[in-house]
Protein backbone atom coordinates (compact mmCIF):
# COMPACT_ATOMS: atom_id res chain seq x y z
CA UNK A 1 0.00 0.00 0.00
CA UNK A 2 2.84 2.42 0.85
CA UNK A 3 3.95 1.48 -2.45
CA UNK A 4 0.69 1.97 -4.36
CA UNK A 5 0.53 5.68 -2.51
CA UNK A 6 4.16 6.61 -3.19
CA UNK A 7 5.40 6.60 0.21
CA UNK A 8 8.13 4.20 -0.49
CA UNK A 9 9.62 3.48 -3.72
CA UNK A 10 9.24 0.31 -6.00
CA UNK A 11 11.62 -2.24 -5.07
CA UNK A 12 12.19 -5.72 -5.74
CA UNK A 13 9.71 -7.06 -3.37
CA UNK A 14 6.79 -5.41 -4.81
CA UNK A 15 6.08 -8.47 -7.10
CA UNK A 16 6.05 -10.34 -3.84
CA UNK A 17 3.67 -8.42 -2.16
CA UNK A 18 1.59 -8.70 -4.83
CA UNK A 19 1.73 -12.06 -4.63
CA UNK A 20 0.40 -11.62 -0.90
CA UNK A 21 -3.02 -10.31 -1.90
CA UNK A 22 -3.64 -13.53 -3.13
CA UNK A 23 -3.20 -15.61 0.32
CA UNK A 24 -6.35 -17.26 1.18
CA UNK A 25 -6.45 -18.06 5.27
CA UNK A 26 -7.89 -20.96 6.77
CA UNK A 27 -8.74 -20.78 10.52
CA UNK A 28 -9.94 -24.06 11.44
CA UNK A 29 -10.61 -24.06 15.28
CA UNK A 30 -10.93 -27.64 17.03
CA UNK A 31 -14.59 -27.69 18.37
CA UNK A 32 -14.39 -31.33 20.35
CA UNK A 33 -14.50 -29.61 23.84
CA UNK A 34 -17.88 -27.60 22.59
CA UNK A 35 -19.48 -30.68 20.58
CA UNK A 36 -18.16 -33.10 23.67
CA UNK A 37 -19.87 -30.51 26.36
CA UNK A 38 -22.93 -29.54 24.03
CA UNK A 39 -23.52 -33.88 23.84
CA UNK A 40 -23.45 -34.22 27.05
CA UNK A 41 -25.66 -31.49 28.70
CA UNK A 42 -22.51 -30.45 30.45
CA UNK A 43 -23.32 -26.76 29.50
CA UNK A 44 -25.11 -25.88 32.12
CA UNK A 45 -23.33 -27.39 35.17
CA UNK A 46 -20.57 -24.96 34.06
CA UNK A 47 -19.50 -22.24 36.23
CA UNK A 48 -21.52 -18.90 34.77
CA UNK A 49 -18.30 -17.03 33.55
CA UNK A 50 -17.01 -20.06 31.76
CA UNK A 51 -19.81 -20.64 30.23
CA UNK A 52 -19.94 -17.91 28.56
CA UNK A 53 -16.82 -17.12 27.78
CA UNK A 54 -17.08 -20.74 26.23
CA UNK A 55 -20.19 -20.01 24.20
CA UNK A 56 -18.28 -16.35 22.90
CA UNK A 57 -15.65 -17.85 22.38
CA UNK A 58 -17.30 -20.61 19.25
CA UNK A 59 -19.50 -18.03 18.41
CA UNK A 60 -16.48 -15.51 17.52
CA UNK A 61 -14.69 -18.53 15.70
CA UNK A 62 -17.81 -19.09 13.36
CA UNK A 63 -17.62 -15.05 12.57
CA UNK A 64 -14.31 -15.94 11.88
CA UNK A 65 -15.01 -18.31 9.66
CA UNK A 66 -17.89 -16.44 8.40
CA UNK A 67 -15.04 -13.56 7.51
CA UNK A 68 -12.90 -16.07 5.95
CA UNK A 69 -14.94 -16.96 3.13
CA UNK A 70 -15.84 -13.72 2.50
CA UNK A 71 -12.05 -12.64 1.94
CA UNK A 72 -10.99 -15.83 0.59
CA UNK A 73 -13.87 -15.49 -1.93
CA UNK A 74 -12.69 -12.57 -3.08
CA UNK A 75 -9.93 -13.28 -3.40
CA UNK A 76 -10.97 -16.01 -5.83
CA UNK A 77 -12.87 -13.98 -7.71
CA UNK A 78 -11.42 -10.67 -7.63
CA UNK A 79 -7.91 -10.07 -6.87
CA UNK A 80 -6.59 -13.85 -8.53
CA UNK A 81 -7.74 -12.49 -12.11
CA UNK A 82 -6.72 -9.42 -11.74
CA UNK A 83 -3.19 -10.05 -10.99
CA UNK A 84 -2.95 -13.14 -13.23
CA UNK A 85 -4.07 -10.79 -16.05
CA UNK A 86 -2.29 -7.52 -15.34
CA UNK A 87 0.72 -8.63 -12.94
CA UNK A 88 2.47 -11.55 -14.72
CA UNK A 89 5.69 -10.51 -13.42
CA UNK A 90 4.34 -11.99 -10.20
CA UNK A 91 5.45 -15.24 -11.49
CA UNK A 92 8.34 -15.83 -12.78
CA UNK A 93 12.15 -17.64 -12.20
CA UNK A 94 13.30 -14.17 -9.84
CA UNK A 95 10.30 -14.73 -7.48
CA UNK A 96 10.39 -14.79 -3.89
CA UNK A 97 7.94 -17.63 -3.23
CA UNK A 98 9.86 -21.50 -3.37
CA UNK A 99 7.31 -22.47 -5.40
CA UNK A 100 7.33 -20.38 -8.00
CA UNK A 101 11.52 -20.89 -7.94
CA UNK A 102 10.94 -24.09 -8.26
CA UNK A 103 8.00 -23.81 -11.14
CA UNK A 104 10.22 -21.56 -13.32
CA UNK A 105 13.56 -22.86 -12.43
CA UNK A 106 14.15 -24.45 -15.77
CA UNK A 107 12.41 -21.47 -17.25
CA UNK A 108 14.35 -19.89 -20.44
CA UNK A 109 12.84 -16.71 -20.91
CA UNK A 110 13.97 -13.45 -19.81
CA UNK A 111 12.61 -11.89 -16.59
CA UNK A 112 9.96 -9.02 -17.14
CA UNK A 113 10.57 -6.36 -15.21
CA UNK A 114 7.06 -4.36 -13.32
CA UNK A 115 6.63 -1.51 -15.31
CA UNK A 116 6.59 0.99 -12.42
CA UNK A 117 4.80 3.84 -13.71
CA UNK A 118 1.70 1.64 -14.85
CA UNK A 119 1.89 0.00 -11.44
CA UNK A 120 1.66 3.68 -9.50
CA UNK A 121 -0.83 4.58 -11.56
CA UNK A 122 -3.59 1.78 -11.34
CA UNK A 123 -6.50 2.80 -9.43
CA UNK A 124 -7.92 -1.23 -9.70
CA UNK A 125 -5.27 -1.94 -8.23
CA UNK A 126 -5.28 0.39 -5.15
CA UNK A 127 -8.80 0.03 -4.92
CA UNK A 128 -8.64 -3.54 -4.37
CA UNK A 129 -5.04 -3.45 -2.15
CA UNK A 130 -7.06 -0.70 0.03
CA UNK A 131 -9.93 -3.67 0.17
CA UNK A 132 -7.67 -6.07 0.82
CA UNK A 133 -5.80 -4.26 3.52
CA UNK A 134 -9.09 -3.84 5.19
CA UNK A 135 -9.73 -7.45 5.31
CA UNK A 136 -6.84 -8.25 6.05
CA UNK A 137 -7.51 -5.70 9.59
CA UNK A 138 -10.63 -7.24 10.42
CA UNK A 139 -9.27 -10.95 10.09
CA UNK A 140 -6.57 -9.67 12.61
CA UNK A 141 -8.87 -8.30 14.83
CA UNK A 142 -11.00 -11.75 15.21
CA UNK A 143 -7.72 -13.42 15.50
CA UNK A 144 -6.92 -11.17 18.44
CA UNK A 145 -10.21 -11.51 20.12
CA UNK A 146 -9.77 -15.63 19.61
CA UNK A 147 -6.74 -15.43 21.82
CA UNK A 148 -8.32 -13.06 24.56
CA UNK A 149 -11.24 -14.71 24.78
CA UNK A 150 -8.96 -18.34 24.95
CA UNK A 151 -7.02 -16.93 27.59
CA UNK A 152 -9.71 -16.17 29.49
CA UNK A 153 -10.86 -19.41 29.23
CA UNK A 154 -7.38 -21.27 29.78
CA UNK A 155 -7.49 -18.68 33.28
CA UNK A 156 -11.06 -19.38 34.38
CA UNK A 157 -10.30 -23.47 33.95
CA UNK A 158 -6.94 -22.91 35.72
CA UNK A 159 -8.64 -21.39 38.69
CA UNK A 160 -11.61 -24.65 38.74
CA UNK A 161 -8.24 -26.97 39.64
Amino acid sequence: MKQLKTLAPIDNHTTKYLGKLLLEYRFRPHTNAIETINQSNEIPALEEDLRKAILNYYALCENAKERELISNTQIQTKYESYINEHYPEVFQKNSEWAFVIEFYKDNPRNIIELDRNSFRSDKQLEALGTSRYFQSEFLKNFYTSLLKFSEEILGKVEKLN
